[in-house]
């Protein structure tokens, strides 16, 4: 695997770190090709979700309608509520993929990049978390299941950040992160 400190860093990269003040970028660490696989997969198929409602809820009007039209309909109050609910179930369903999706795409760090002094995960659009080494007051490893190792940053008066071994050669961010928090740790 090439190492990210040989190549130069994308001009977004240095603007992230100056925009959060985390010094100079030092090593950028991407998603590993399994994860990026298994995000889009999971956003395919929410998209694939959404049409597939929209689809059903379309259909479900036109059955309404042409029973109207031919005067199919004993009970019209009835069958119009069912499918006026159906169509608020299927939309709000609709909005709720489209959200996930949202999330998926926008807010799931896919590169984390190793600053002097500090730490971002970044999505696609922005910097997600920012840590600053100076606020870091532990550094634990947790067991997960199987292989998967997870991470946690206590941080100082803020929430601690939990993350796992979804980047590409997570032995070396470790290492890097470990460099750079405090001694006194």
């Amino acid at each position: 695997m090439e190492s990210s400190l040989e190549v130069e860093f994308p001009r977004r990269m240095y603007q992230l770190a100056e925009q959060h003040d985390v010094g100079q970028p030092l090593v950028l660490y991407n998603l590993q090709p399994k994860w990026k696989r298994y995000i889009n997969l999971i956003n395919y198929f929410l998209l694939t979700l959404v049409i597939c409602t929209a689809l059903f809820v379309l259909i479900g009007f036109a059955i309404f309608f042409y029973q109207f039209i031919e005067h199919q309909i004993v009970n019209i109050e009835w069958d119009l509520q069912m499918t006026l609910f159906g169509a608020f179930m299927g939309l709000l369903g609709c909005v709720f993929f489209m959200f996930i999706r949202y999330m998926l795409t926008q807010r799931v760090p896919i590169s984390c990049l190793v600053c002097t002094e500090g730490l971002l995960m970044i999505s696609q659009k922005k910097a997600e978390v920012i840590i600053q080494w100076n606020e870091v007051r532990r550094f634990l490893e947790v067991p997960a299941l199987g292989k998967r190792k997870r991470y946690i940053f206590y941080r100082v008066n803020q929430a601690s950040i939990t993350f796992s071994n979804i980047y590409e050669d997570m032995d070396d961010l470790i290492d890097h992160v470990r460099h750079h928090i405090p001694t006194q740790l």
